[in-house]
């Protein structure tokens, strides 16, 4: 039972955070085919190259293969393709590469540290290489999915959440808690607890969005003022670009 339980987890685990991964898809195709960025950021990409590359190889080295390693794998190369699609339309190259140079500084970094501590130039053990990047991908996916928090005064503000993109959100949390449950089963508390607390931001936004439901904030205003009203546009980046849910984003 418990072996089959896994299983389940497992292929669910890597089927939610694949389709979080190609959520940007439409946008970078959207870029592909106007020649333009628009309103689009590079760094909701570069975060999702640095988050599945960090957790790919904290699969790689704590030998969770799959679904931790094939399938940050996967949201790495995707990650690289969007990339690429984006500097090749903007117009901003040079604000393009210092993002990209820093992620790459980073995912640099993640590598030397292991193969030096695989050689044992670090004096540790191997168990104690993979916890050391896992911990770094804590950090990262913790950071990366509390990054929207900064726009919740706006929508406290406007009482209106259509800045919030529910179906993401809902979907994140979704694909946390079946990450939190892998984590369990598979006694890995590395990926149990970010992915805990991302969830955990996940039906905060959620809730706002309950609160301040922007469609009922358009129905309040469209009584109270029968007059044409200014479409409420989202804040920040764009939605399809909110940061990817541990590590799974």
């Amino acid at each position: 039972m418990t072996s089959a339980l896994v299983s389940i987890l497992k292929a669910l685990a890597s089927i939610s955070t694949l389709v979080m991964f190609i959520s940007p898809g439409p946008s970078v195709l959207r870029i592909h085919k106007t020649k333009t960025i628009g309103e689009v950021s590079i760094f909701p990409l570069v975060s999702l190259w640095g988050s599945s590359h960090t957790w790919m190889m904290y699969g790689l080295l704590s030998g969770d293969i799959f679904p931790l390693f094939i399938t940050c794998a996967i949201g790495q190369a995707f990650a690289l393709l969007f990339i690429a699609v984006y500097y090749y339309h903007t117009l901003e190259k040079e604000y393009a590469r210092k993002m990209i140079g820093a992620v790459a500084a980073f995912v640099s970094l993640i590598i030397v540290y292991a193969v030096l501590g695989r050689a044992g130039v670090t004096e540790q053990s191997h168990h104690n290489v993979g916890q050391s990047v896992g911990y770094v991908g804590m950090v990262v996916s913790v950071v990366l999915n509390a990054s929207p928090f900064e726009s919740i005064k706006d929508v406290v503000k406007a009482k209106s959440a259509s800045s919030i993109p529910i179906l993401f959100c809902l979907a994140g949390v979704v694909s946390n808690m079946i990450w939190v449950a892998y984590g369990l089963v598979a006694d890995d508390l590395v990926i149990a607890v970010p992915n805990a607390a991302c969830a955990l931001f996940g039906v905060v936004q959620v809730a706002l969005y309950v609160i301040y439901n922007p469609h009922q904030s358009s129905s309040r205003k469209q009584h109270l003022l029968p007059v044409s009203v200014g479409i409420p546009m989202p804040s920040g980046r764009s939605a399809d670009f909110k940061p990817i849910e541990s590590p799974l984003v």
